[in-house]
């Protein structure tokens, strides 16, 4: 299990196309996340 998560995080760390995705996953979900926040705290 411990040897399939370094693959993973030494492939995430050399290849550009998974790290721009990543980020692009990241920010998406911190944008969604403050738009629920803005529409669930005011009610």
């Amino acid at each position: 299990m411990n040897s399939i998560l370094q693959q993973a995080l030494r492939s995430v760390r050399h290849d550009r196309d998974v790290q721009d995705a990543l980020f692009c996953t990241a920010c998406w979900l911190s944008f969604a996340s403050v738009v629920v926040a803005s529409v669930a705290l005011p009610a």
